[in-house]
């Protein structure tokens, strides 16, 4: 069964008459065609040789200006934010690169940005490069640290709104942002000052944007690159923040409501929670627990592959996107167990493995797992808002990633016997994640016989994660006359959803 685009799943509840709420309110999805007003760049590294290169394109007739936010693999803090705006049909690259002890991102792109290219460091031929920030893990975890964290992470790209060409407030933006003969006028117009910008012409976000992320291992001959998750229905108003504003992000905008794909089913939730203020403070969670069921999964699966001597190699990132809206507290609150701990800098989830190799030969419990074991974790934790998990085993699988060069990493055996690889079960077995977070049923359609599903309660069990698979190949002894080559690889993780049904 072919799973629905999010922009299909009001319109197949609508015409099986199982939902009211059209029209009223939006719901929170991820399009699996690929486009949407949010995107997720699963993972960023400048680690080990590496640099990250990133495309970000509109594909509509629309000007847009979008948050753009890189956050740091332990605790999701931001390194670097800033406003990027986009003409019709605009395409936006930049690369993540070490410089020093951190990272720095370097563009030689012509569009508007907030604050203006006068701010970057000018590196001449046209390029701009801006220096990633320790400011928000030092504040938050309370000591001093390295610029080290800035070396990996994950991207953010979330539309604030959509500039029309005439209006008294818009039409001034859209001068300064529209490409003339491929470059944008920008200047004074392009709003940098410390007041939110909203008024005639900024209007809601409108999506259509889609991008990608390419690991260059700068030096060896090999590249691979992911698409970025897209997310549509976030219910915004159109407002341009200031660069330096936390807003927008996953957690503060305008739904409640998830809309959800599986194979056999369609499901829009209703995630309103009552609040705790002892717990959970004044703001309510509704809108990151819409945005995490979007893309909660009990389960993912993938394969790996990797030689004693590491010149095959396999990693997976696993990255949490809403993981610190739930654990930067004095209690974890559901999906996540267990709060950030500011001494180790973890905040882990137990996971459970299951490893098959390539004649089935099985693994699972005790004596199947990570290695080393993180600080303040169980066995076979996830740590991390982006971890690493590379495969190998022997002498070589130590330290960082066998292809990423992940610092944030544990290593797996996995199931070989004389086998060259096979495919990993990992289950999140969190107290939390294994309970699920509950919520209301809105609408459900069961796909494979087109029945309403009956209202009521509704839970997803698992943890909200994106991430995908990279492979290495380094031919280190080629056959006479051959060239010494490297290569590199990537593929989708199968995420699984377990959903469950009860009535209220």
């Amino acid at each position: 069964m072919k799973m629905l685009k999010h922009t299909s799943v009001v319109a197949a509840l609508a015409a099986a008459g199982a939902v009211s709420f059209v029209g009223s309110a939006s719901a929170v999805g991820v399009n699996v065609d690929g486009l949407g007003e949010a995107l997720i760049y699963p993972y960023y590294t400048a680690r080990g040789g590496n640099a990250t290169l990133l495309s970000l394109v509109n594909t509509t007739t629309q000007a847009k200006v979008v948050k753009v936010r890189f956050r740091e693999a332990k605790n999701s803090e931001d390194v670097l934010d800033f406003n990027l705006y986009l003409s019709p049909y605009d395409v936006w690259t930049g690369g993540v690169f070490a410089n020093g002890a951190g990272a720095r991102l370097i563009t030689s792109d012509t569009s508007c940005t907030a604050p203006a290219k006068t701010a970057w460091i000018a590196l001449g031929g046209g390029a701009y490069a801006v220096d990633f920030f320790k400011f928000a893990y030092e504040a938050t975890d309370g000591d001093t640290q390295t610029l080290d964290r800035t070396l990996e992470g994950y991207v953010e790209v979330i539309e604030m709104a959509t500039i029309l060409s005439s209006g008294t407030v818009s039409g001034p933006i859209y001068k300064a942002l529209k490409h003339v003969a491929g470059v944008a006028p920008c200047g004074s117009d392009i709003p940098t000052g410390s007041s939110t910008t909203i008024g005639d012409g900024i209007v809601a976000p409108t999506g259509g944007l889609f991008g990608a992320s390419t690991y260059v291992s700068l030096g060896n001959g090999a590249a691979t690159s992911v698409n970025a998750t897209a997310m549509n229905g976030f219910g915004r108003t159109g407002r341009i923040t200031p660069s330096d504003n936390v807003s927008p992000n996953l957690f503060d905008h305008g739904s409640a409501i998830a809309a959800v794909t599986t194979p056999t089913q369609v499901v829009v939730a209703n995630m309103t929670v009552a609040i705790d203020p002892v717990i959970e403070g004044t703001q309510t969670i509704s809108a990151a627990r819409a945005t995490s069921a979007a893309i909660t999964s009990s389960n993912v699966y993938g394969e790996y592959g990797y030689t004693a001597d590491l010149s095959i190699a396999s990693d997976w990132v696993i990255t949490f996107p809403t993981k610190s809206f739930f654990v930067n507290r004095a209690v974890a609150l559901a999906p996540f167990s267990k709060i950030w701990n500011k001494t180790t800098k973890t905040a882990c989830e137990t996971v459970a493995l299951t490893s098959t190799d390539r004649e089935e030969v099985r693994a699972s419990g005790p004596g199947v797992g990570f290695s080393p074991k993180p600080p303040d974790a169980d066995p076979n934790s996830l740590c991390y808002e982006a971890n690493v998990i590379s495969f190998g085993s022997g002498a070589k699988a130590t330290g960082a990633s066998g292809v990423l060069a992940s610092a944030n990493t544990l290593w797996f055996a996995g199931t070989q016997g004389a086998r060259d690889g096979g495919w990993l079960d990992l289950q999140f077995t969190g107290v939390n994640a294994a309970a699920g977070v509950p919520g209301a049923l809105v609408a459900g359609l069961d796909l494979t016989s087109g029945a309403p599903i009956a209202p009521g309660s509704v839970t997803f069990v698992g943890l909200p994660v994106v991430g995908f698979s990279a492979s290495g190949i380094k031919v280190t002894a080629p056959a006479a006359g051959l060239p010494r080559d490297n290569y590199s690889a990537s593929a989708n993780l199968a995420f699984k959803k377990n959903i469950k049904f009860g009535i209220q």
